[in-house]
């Protein structure tokens, strides 16, 4: 499950890289210079502020999508059909556009940047779709070659702030839609937590919900003191190829926003740092953790 929004899917300093070495400028002067057909869509403008792009359809653009789709983690596929979708935006908004336009290449990269650098499939689809057979040596251009660390002790400015404990300290929460603000305050086991920003207020909601429901088990098969309750954060992982993880010496919960379905794995580890301190070892923790689905 992933909770950001599609135009979130890379960081400001991923994006450059993209439009720098993919020629992103100059596509878009080609898009506002009055064309009316651009990959798999055609494109209207209603005024002189609004833009619609309406995909085609065609036998070639669902052979492509169905195609790219098979070689994509289950996770990206539901944000791969964002290109079967008619969209309108607002003229100013650029990095919205080339992102829906271009959604296939970003999933593609991200794919080869998180899973396998070496997928030959995926590296001939962004050869072919993009016409450049020197598409490799931009992939590790942008891609980079080290890991960036992230601070994961610490809260980011921009991000959304739920401080159950003290009000007073929660921030943005602006940000929040009220059904998602009222779900926060309402899940048993949370004193804090944390939600960087580009999230989709939409998707935070299903998964709230989840979150609320496994919360609510746990509660009826164990007493949960104040003391007990964690801390969670949703922000990238970009250090280590986690989804997300327990720390135990912070009592918090980490989880990555592409991934927030991994919620239920690190409860499990909170659960058992509580609940079964018999296992000692990383081997019976993880065994827990995998099961703890259905042991509660």
């Amino acid at each position: 499950m992933n909770i950001l929004k599609s135009s979130e899917l890379i960081n400001k300093t991923e994006y450059q890289k993209i439009y720098y070495h993919l020629n992103f400028d100059n596509i878009l002067k080609s898009i506002f210079s009055g064309i009316n057909q651009y990959r798999f869509f055609d494109i209207k403008f209603y005024d002189e502020q609004y833009i619609t792009f309406k995909p085609k359809n065609d036998y070639f653009h669902l052979y492509n999508i169905a195609k790219l789709s098979s070689l994509l983690s289950e996770d990206s596929r539901p944000i791969l059909m964002i290109m079967n979708e008619p969209k309108t935006f607002n003229i100013k908004h650029k990095k919205k556009i080339l992102c829906y336009l271009h959604m296939d290449w970003i999933l593609a990269l991200y794919s080869l940047k998180e899973e396998d650098l070496n997928n030959n499939e995926l590296i001939q689809y962004l050869q072919f779709e993009t016409g450049d057979t020197d598409i490799v040596k931009k992939i590790r251009h942008i891609n980079g070659t080290s890991e960036v660390r992230s601070n994961i002790y610490t809260m980011n400015k921009d991000s959304v702030i739920v401080n159950i404990r003290d009000s007073s300290q929660s921030k943005n929460i602006s940000k929040l839609t009220k059904k998602n603000y009222n779900l926060i305050l309402k899940n048993p086991l949370i004193s804090l937590m944390e939600i960087s920003k580009g999230f989709d207020n939409h998707k935070l909601t299903e998964f709230l919900q989840v979150m609320n429901g496994f919360s609510k088990k746990v509660l009826s098969v164990q007493k949960v003191t104040e003391e007990m309750r964690f801390n969670l954060k949703i922000r990238k992982i970009k250090r280590t190829n986690k989804k997300g993880m327990y720390i135990v010496n912070q009592n918090t919960i980490l989880l990555d926003p592409r991934y927030v379905d991994s919620f239920s794995h690190e409860l499990g580890h909170w659960y058992h740092t509580w609940f079964h301190k018999e296992i000692k070892t990383e081997k019976e923790a993880e065994n827990f953790a995998i099961q703890f689905e259905d042991i509660i």
